[in-house]
Order: C-alpha cells, then sequence, then structure tokens
C-alpha cells in the first residue's frame, strides 16, 4: 500500500469488545487512502485476537505492542512513531465517526498542508439518557488562528486540549515526542490530552478550521463517577495531573525567547484553577483521612509547592502549613 494520507490511532486496553464494533465501522468509510494502528498497551483480554483477526481480513489494520502496560499517553506516542500517514488523529475505541463520509469531507480541506485541521465533536449520551448534542467545548471557536496566537489560544481555550477531533501533520506529532519524552516514563493514564496538545501546538504553525462534523464522543455519567468514588483512582488523576502541568511548564519554560513572562504567569493561573476544581469535587467525596493526606502530599510535590498561586490551592483543600483560612473543605490532622 502507498503511503496513506490519514493514520487513526487507536489506544487500547482491554478494548475487544469495542474493536469489534469499531473497526468495521471504520474501515466502511468511504475514503480509503488511511490506515488504522492499533497500539496494545498490555492488554489481558482478547484485544490483540480482534486486531489480529481485522489485520487478516484488511491490511490497513496494523497492530503494534507494548508487552506492559505503560498508560494511555505512551501508547498515542508510539502508535504516532509508527504512523506512516501524512496526517496523525487520534481516535478512543469507544467512540465513533460521525458517518461514513467523514474522512472524504477531511481530505478536502488538507491541500492547503495545515499544521492542525481542528473538526467538529458531538457528544452522545449512553443510554437510558441518550441523547447527542455539540461538544461545545472541544469544538472550534474560532475559524483562524494566527501562529503567534496559537498557545495563548490554548490558554484561553480557543484551542480545546482534545487530540481527538484534529487531524495533525505527522511532522508536528514527531516534534512533540521529543518534547514529551520526560514525561511518557511517568505511566500517565489522566489529562494526557491536556500535555499532548499543548506539544503539538508548541510544534504547530498553520491552525485551519474544518465545518465537518466528524467525531462522535460516548460519554457515561457512570463512568466518570465510578471513579470519583475510588480514592486510588483520584490519587492517580492527582498525581497525573501535577506531572502533566509541570512537563508543560518546563516546555514553555525552556523556551523563553517564544514565551514571555505573561504567559507563564497566564499558564500558572490555569493549573491553579484547573486543580482546585478537581479539589472541590475530591472534597465532597468520602474519603478517609489517610486519603485525603496522600491527596494533599501529592500537592505539596516541589512544583505545585513553588507556584506563586499555590496558596488557593491550600485553601481550597483546608490544609494550611503556612495559612490561616476559614474556608475549609476537608478538616484532618496533620
Amino acid at each position: 500500500m502507498s503511503q496513506p494520507l490519514i493514520s487513526l490511532i487507536l489506544p487500547c486496553y482491554n478494548q475487544a469488545a469495542n474493536l469489534r464494533q469499531s473497526i468495521p465501522f471504520l474501515l466502511n468509510q468511504s475514503f480509503k487512502n488511511f490506515e488504522i494502528i492499533c497500539v496494545n498497551d498490555g492488554s489481558t483480554d482478547d484485544t490483540k485476537a480482534v486486531i489480529q483477526y481485522f489485520q487478516q481480513l484488511d491490511s490497513r489494520v496494523r497492530l503494534v505492542e507494548q508487552k506492559t502496560n505503560k498508560g494511555t499517553l505512551s501508547t498515542r506516542l508510539l502508535g504516532a512513531l509508527n504512523a506512516n500517514g501524512a496526517y496523525i488523529t487520534q481516535f478512543d475505541p469507544d467512540d465513533r465517526l460521525s458517518n461514513t463520509f467523514v474522512l472524504q469531507n477531511l481530505s478536502e480541506h488538507l491541500d492547503f498542508e495545515p499544521d492542525i485541521l481542528h473538526f467538529k465533536m458531538r457528544l452522545v449520551f449512553d443510554p437510558p439518557n441518550f441523547k447527542i448534542e455539540p461538544y461545545h467545548w472541544a469544538n472550534p471557536r474560532k475559524l483562524q488562528i494566527e501562529p503567534e496566537n496559537l498557545m495563548s489560544s490554548f490558554i484561553t481555550d480557543d484551542l480545546s486540549h482534545t487530540t481527538t477531533g484534529k487531524l495533525v501533520k505527522r511532522g508536528v506529532y514527531l516534534r512533540a515526542i521529543v518534547d514529551l519524552r520526560e514525561l511518557e516514563e511517568k505511566r500517565v493514564i489522566y489529562i494526557d490530552d491536556f500535555s499532548l496538545m499543548f506539544a503539538l501546538a508548541n510544534n504547530a504553525q498553520v491552525y485551519k478550521v474544518a465545518d465537518v462534523e466528524g467525531y462522535d464522543y460516548y460519554t457515561n455519567d457512570e463512568s466518570v463517577m465510578g471513579m470519583l468514588s475510588q480514592p486510588k483512582k483520584c490519587l492517580k488523576f492527582l498525581l497525573d495531573t501535577k506531572n502533566v502541568y509541570e512537563a508543560c511548564h518546563k516546555i514553555a519554560a525552556n523556551n523563553p525567547q517564544k514565551y514571555e513572562a505573561e504567559f507563564l504567569d497566564a499558564f500558572i493561573r490555569k493549573v491553579v484553577g484547573m486543580y482546585t476544581e478537581r479539589l472541590y469535587r475530591f472534597s465532597k467525596l468520602n474519603f478517609t483521612e489517610e486519603d485525603k493526606f496522600n491527596m494533599c502530599k501529592i500537592i505539596d510535590a516541589d512544583y505545585l509547592n513553588d507556584l506563586q498561586y499555590n496558596r488557593a490551592i491550600w485553601n481550597l483543600c483546608g490544609y494550611t502549613p503556612k495559612w490561616k483560612t476559614n474556608r475549609k473543605c476537608w478538616t484532618f490532622n496533620v
């Protein structure tokens, strides 16, 4: 097969059931010049066997393996390293493309060779609350973003943090992988999109929007609440969040000619805002004192402790080593 125009990266950890549905749907696209790269991230179910089955049916399906589970970020990056397409897009196995003409419609927008082509996403809610609505937060907000404003648009959310719903040049991906090598070793599972999209925007210039409704993101309130009700997953979520923010801050801080002090200040404010929102949600849960203490130890890591707006984080969680506050969400002895 000649070089495909598009590579779809599917990170797969115990996704056998979803792959049985999503791969046939992808192969049914009217546009044929693409490949599907399924990265098996140390699955313990039949994920590998399902991929191999479709691999025998269609040469566009490729299997890439990680023998041990290394997390979503590492899986996405490994897929990009193995991609042959001129453009790469991330695709989660439990989601769908909106119709069989999506890739054909998107391919027609690539003649101008944008670094990032941003298209529309929809939220699909599982039964019993089934409905479909625009994914406003992830969708394009501006038809055009100038190169010098690309990173500031990431901070203001004009450029969303999702890697799904975007086609990105392979060369941009390869440069982003270099930026994320250190973070990749930390087995990031949660908010991997934030770090990857930050690194992609850091290495991109030309941003374009395609008025194409293309990606259906399936969401389930029970799965979100299931994560929030488990202390170990919440701890991992906070740790991943800290590591991701630290890595992105380092990318910007190491390039002072590109990122001025105002950008770093805005980034820090965003970090604190997102962190406090997560802590506020966690503080409402019925965790043990030990769980809460362990969460605060993560926040007390060097990076977050050095932020000049760190006080807002501590005020919200109620653990104040240096300041006094009446805004206590959590009460425990340390």
